[in-house]
Formats: structure tokens, sequence, C-alpha cells
């Protein structure tokens, strides 16, 4: 049988100890940074970020909850905060908690980091390999954007790394929806565009990196039959766009290697497992200390004084 709890003591008690402590000149550090209260969402003007005022916020966070410049995953800690910008910038929510921003933060940190970009572009080019092997035997099925069948000549070459990608049907809609996290296009001959996707999950989070990884085929199958749907993204720092009949994707078993999860863990792991809707993709977990970041990003929201 379990022991009773002991009664809470009442109000009164609780601050005539706090009281005796204080008179015995005893200082308490509070748990919660200066600032305090839950964090329930901000609603900062982007321009606050480039504001004297948050950048000692940021470096004094950084300098109480880093213990080593290689925890941050940079150089140093100017590249550090302009990746935090950035990343602030892609948060399509008004008020800004520290969870979405962690969020959008490992989005970009972790394609920039040599252990991982190496095991993103070992897998997208052995996808790349089988797709050309298949489409040189004429034996393969593909499908584009709309997800109808399409026939495919000519094997994909170029590559180029897109980011902030939307689809959006012009002239319709101001920016769209939202897309994948990062991706990878490859050109043929053809003027088709081989996609391959990566989803980014912090620590905790495996069961929703399942449901973010079933998402990039149902986003498209929700707008397949609305004409003149494009593909909107960043390559190279520049805004570039492909209509989604252009995209190539392999379906099916051949299509795990072209969609990889990524989530941050304690060590590497990379298997292949299914997302919500059973289909397969590769997982791969690297060892990113997710929770400094956000420590660091809960501190600065919490102080009003650059906001």
């Amino acid at each position: 049988m379990a022991k009773p709890k002991p009664p809470r003591p009442p109000k009164a008690a609780k601050s005539a100890a706090a009281a005796a402590i204080k008179k015995r000149g005893v200082k308490v550090r509070s748990a919660v940074p200066k600032g305090g209260g839950s964090l329930k969402g901000r609603v900062i003007a982007p321009t606050r970020l480039l504001a004297k005022a948050f950048t000692a916020s940021f470096t004094d966070a950084i300098s109480r909850e880093a213990t080593a410049q290689w925890e941050l995953g940079t150089a140093t800690v100017e590249e550090y905060r302009r990746l935090v910008i950035r990343a602030y910038r892609q948060i399509t929510d008004k008020h800004v908690t520290a969870s979405a921003w962690v969020g959008k933060l490992l989005e970009v940190l972790a394609p920039n980091l040599p252990e991982v970009r190496l095991v993103m572009d070992a897998m997208a080019a052995e996808h790349v390999d089988l797709v050309n092997l298949a489409v040189h035997g004429r034996r393969a099925v593909f499908v584009n954007g709309r997800l109808d069948t399409v026939k495919v000549t000519s094997e994909f070459t170029s590559k180029r790394i897109i980011t902030d990608t939307w689809l959006k049907v012009p002239e319709k809609q101001p920016r769209g929806a939202q897309y994948v996290d990062h991706a990878y296009l490859y050109r043929n001959a053809q003027g088709q565009e081989l996609l391959v996707t990566f989803e980014f999950k912090c620590r905790g989070q495996g069961k929703k990196l399942r449901a973010q990884m079933a998402m990039r085929d149902i986003r498209l199958l929700e707008l397949s039959h609305v004409p003149g749907v494009i593909l909107t993204f960043l390559t190279r720092g520049k805004p570039d766009s492909v209509a989604v009949d252009k995209l190539v994707i392999a379906p099916g078993e051949g299509a795990r290697l072209g969609r990889m999860g990524i989530k941050a863990g304690r060590n590497y792991k990379v298997e292949e497992a299914l997302d919500a809707s059973g289909d397969p993709y590769m997982r791969l977990t690297v060892p990113i200390n997710t929770d400094v970041h956000r420590r660091i990003l809960e501190r600065v929201l919490r102080d009003r004084s650059w906001q």
C-alpha cells in the first residue's frame, strides 16, 4: 500500500519560512530564468532579432546554458546566432514557442553538420543510382507530383539542394502550404526532377516523425486535382520553383532511400522504418543534443528586455 502524501503546508507557513530564510541572509536562486512564467508563445517582430539587446540576451543565454562551443554545432557564436535568426523567420505561427523555434533550428542546423550531411548524401546517391539503373532497364514505374504514372527515359544527374519548400497555386495563394523540411532535386535531360526528401525531429519525437513522413505524399494527393500547382523553394539562398508535374517520385519499396527521417538522439543509428501510412523510409538517429538549444531559446524568450 502506498504511503499517504504529507499534507501541504498552508500558505502562511510558506511565507513565514521564506521570511525566516531571508532574515538569515540565505539567497535562494530561482529555477526560472529572469522574466519567468510559462512560455505560451511570444509575438515578436523579426526585426527585434537584429537589435543589440537581442544579441546581448542571446550571448548571455549561451554563456549560462552551453558548456562548450561544439555543443552548438557551429564554429562561432555569430554563426550560431545567424542560424537561430534564420530558423525564427521560417516559423509560420504568430505566437512563437521554444519548441517551434528549436524544431526549425534543427532543420537548418543538422544538414550543415558534416556527419549528418555525409549520411544524407550517401543515401541520396544510392537512391539516384538505383533509379538510374531502373531507367536504363526500362522496368520501373514512376509517378509525378500529381501521383500520376509518368515515363522516364533519361538518367538523373545534376543536383540541387533546396530548403524552405512550399506547395502553392500561383495567383491564388501568396505562399501556399509548407511541404518538407529539406530536399534534393536531381534533373534529367527531359527536364524532370527526381525528388529526395528529408524530415527532422527533436529528441523524444519519434512517433511524430512517423506521421510527418507520411505527410509528404498526402500533401501532394490533396492538391492533385488542382491545376497549376508549383513547388517553390530556396536554392543557394535564391528563390526558384518547379511545376509538380515535373517532379518524379519512385513509389512503393523503391521510395525508401528517397525519404529520410532524421531525429536527434544519443547515438548514430540507421534503420528502415515504416511511416504512419505503412510506407517504408530510412530513419537516421544522430547524436545532437537539442536540449541545450531548447534551454538557450527558452531563456531568450523569457527575457523581455529585447522584445
